[in-house]
């Protein structure tokens, strides 16, 4: 296991404890495994490590957690750095769609002939990604969302 993979796991560890732990939050915990699932992978073509996901993610969920309305503050993972890098395969320009198919299962779909860069703003656009979100989430049990 790598080092980065290592530290994404601790790092999800981390996450899974502090939403379990906090009632009516608990369906955010299956929210953020999925995220962090289609995203896995990515980190090599980031620029900093601090934009990583599950860094990103855990830093997303303690300030929620501190914060009056923890469910309005869990929708700024819609505004996590990773949504700003695209990908696209070189043989078809198919441009990868980060909530709808993993980053890994992409690459490999296109045996790894693939460009990634970052645009500085969201694919899909941050509307999409909180309805993505609130529909995850209310899937899992949660009735109450915040209104955004």
């Amino acid at each position: 296991m790598t080092a980065v993979n290592e530290e994404r796991q601790i790092e999800l560890n981390t996450v899974l404890q502090l939403l379990l732990e906090r009632p009516g939050l608990e369906s955010w915990a299956r929210v953020c495994m999925s995220l962090l699932a289609l995203t896995e992978g990515i980190e090599r073509f980031m620029d900093h490590e601090d934009e990583f996901p599950h860094r990103e993610l855990r830093e997303t969920v303690e300030l929620a957690l501190a914060s009056n309305d923890p469910n309005a503050k869990l929708l700024e993972i819609a505004s996590l750095q990773v949504f700003e890098y695209r990908v696209m395969s070189e043989d078809d320009r198919t441009l990868w769609h980060p909530l709808e198919e993993s980053f890994q299962h992409f690459a490999e779909r296109h045996a790894e002939k693939i460009r990634v860069w970052r645009a500085f703003s969201a694919y899909p656009n941050r509307e999409v990604i909180e309805s993505w979100l609130i529909a995850r989430v209310s899937d899992t049990g949660v009735s109450e969302m915040s209104e955004c």
